[in-house]
């Protein structure tokens, strides 16, 4: 039997559109896997930054952060702005902090990690003050805002080489934050002194916080040099 002319390639066609849809199928499954489950289900770019002290992780949802802080038995929450404010998202996470006794201070900063040098002045005090401790710390994606705090929390209180002090897995990207890394130079001495005396940088604002609890005294351990 003589084949029609032309339907081998409309066979060919068909079978190309149907892996096209598949492909598509797949990929609108994988995004909104990503942008409306994983949050919900998994929690991201959490991480151990010292065990039983400073924990870290992106923005908590409405189905994560009851998991992370019973698991850690986190007491306080630095958020470095995750949420707008007034949003849903920031009063549910006020109001689980609230319910189960859990300190929270928001200190907001830009999503590269710049801003006011104070909020991590701010934010070291409250993490290595073993009355704060455990501490969970995060921003958004857990990355910059988050990456800088732990990066500075390493190279003061434990002497580790800023260099060396955050891990490329917590998902920092120098080429979507260049601003990165000349911040944490520019600051990380002021810092370092501010957290050694006990006060904040000098001629520099505090930086604006939604509870009072911005600036317990600093833990008697003194930042390594």
């Amino acid at each position: 039997m003589l084949t029609p002319p032309g339907r081998p390639q409309r066979r060919w066609i068909g079978q190309i559109a149907a892996l096209a849809l598949g492909v598509g199928v797949i990929l609108g499954l994988r995004l909104v896997w990503i942008n409306l489950l994983v949050d919900h289900i998994v929690v991201r770019n959490f991480g151990v930054v010292e065990p039983g002290k400073v924990y870290r992780t992106r923005r908590l949802t409405e189905q994560t952060p009851a998991r992370v802080t019973r698991d850690n038995g986190i007491k306080t929450i630095v958020d470095f702005g995750a949420y707008s404010p007034d949003s849903p998202q920031e009063e549910t996470e006020a109001a689980f902090a609230g319910h189960n006794g859990i300190n929270r201070v928001v200190l907001r900063l830009y999503g590269d990690g710049t801003g006011n040098p104070n909020a991590y002045v701010q934010a070291l005090k409250i993490m290595n003050d073993p009355a704060n401790q455990p501490v969970l710390v995060h921003c958004s994606a857990g990355s910059e805002r988050t990456g800088i705090a732990v990066m500075l929390y390493r190279n003061i209180f434990q002497g580790v080489p800023l260099e060396e002090a955050e891990a490329i897995e917590f998902k920092h990207s120098a080429d979507r934050s260049s601003p990165f890394m000349p911040f944490v130079h520019r600051w990380r001495d002021p810092i370092a002194a501010a957290l050694k005396s006990g006060s904040l940088i000098p001629d520099i604002a505090p930086a604006d916080a939604l509870t009072a609890a911005t600036a317990p005294q600093v833990a008697e351990v003194a930042p390594k040099k």
